[in-house]
């Protein structure tokens, strides 16, 4: 699928590239050789099949191909530079939101009915239902623009070189807090709202009534008989989130300036950067069942009646 629906759009990535340029007042003389002559580098000119057997043949061998806007980096080249960004955002953001997530939605729906439920959960649903790109506009607005806080976009001061130091770390934080917080904050109404509705359910199981009624702390019946059995489905979402990690967080790179793996896709789909397409959609394929293998190994520790072994 990546690799035929790109090549269906009507035009080629070296005439949308040269369309860019001369967009950015970079003019060439002798366009149509000029295309013909790339075309036939990067071998666009061969029929489809000799071109989809060749990406297999590469792909075995690991090679992923050039990429077009990014000549003459090739795929890997230019992943391995922006996937580094997307995984410091992503990880902290996604296992930040998940913990707040699922401890707040605990506790309201340990509480269902009370204040904290009636304050929290209007809150949620309000937060749940707002596109996370909106979010991440509203911080720009508020705490970059009206309230110069933090910087609008970027990922560290321009001008400045990506190093190993404290300067640059701090730099770095300084320029991630709002695409963070914009995430964070989409994702956690989510998991309060989801890990309510499974606390609520698994509330009424007989195996805490027998906690309860065998006179166990509500703290101890809360955490380790409800709240663990009501974490499965949750630590599945977890799964999906940490496996889309690789393809970025696309709206909220884009409002930021974010110089990510979903910055680099809208850049390789708005050039018809064919290669880099399917390599951006094939390391988000691995990582998404990767992920999802991982947490499967994982169910055990958790819950006690999932088990591998053969009876």
């Amino acid at each position: 699928m990546t690799f035929i629906i790109p090549r269906m759009v009507p035009s080629d990535p070296i005439s949308a590239n040269l369309a860019r340029l001369s967009e950015m007042g970079m003019g060439f003389s002798g366009g149509e050789e000029l295309v013909k002559a790339y075309m036939e580098r990067f071998g666009f000119n061969e029929d489809l099949f000799t071109q989809y057997t060749r990406y297999w043949w590469n792909l075995l061998h690991g090679d992923l191909g050039i990429s077009i806007t990014g000549f003459p980096m090739t795929v890997q080249q230019v992943i391995s530079y922006s996937i580094g960004y997307t995984i410091a955002l992503l990880s902290f953001s996604v296992i930040v939101s998940w913990l707040l997530g699922n401890i707040l939605g605990a506790l309201v729906g340990w509480h269902r009915g009370g204040r904290l439920d009636a304050t929290i959960t209007p809150i949620c649903l309000v937060l749940y239902q707002i596109p996370y790109y909106f979010l991440a506009l509203a911080l720009v607005f508020a705490l970059a623009y009206v309230i110069p806080l933090f910087p609008i976009g970027g990922a560290f001061t321009y001008g400045s070189l990506p190093k190993l130091t404290l300067e640059f770390i701090a730099d770095y934080l300084y320029h991630a807090t709002l695409p963070a917080l914009s995430i964070v904050m989409a994702s956690m109404a989510g998991s309060v709202i989801g890990m309510r509705a499974m606390l609520v359910n698994v509330l009424g199981e007989d195996y805490l009534m027998l906690a309860e009624a065998k006179g166990l702390r509500k703290r101890t019946i809360l955490m380790r008989y409800g709240f663990r059995n009501a974490l499965l489905p949750s630590m599945t979402g977890l799964a999906m989130s940490l496996g889309f990690m690789t393809s970025g967080a696309l709206l909220t790179e884009i409002v930021f300036r974010y110089p990510g793996l979903g910055n680099t896709l809208v850049l390789a789909v708005t050039t018809l950067d064919y290669n880099l397409i399917q390599g951006i959609f094939l390391l988000t394929t691995v990582g998404v069942l990767g992920a999802n293998l991982l947490m499967d190994f994982l169910y055990p520790l958790i819950d006690p009646r999932i088990t591998y072994t053969a009876e």
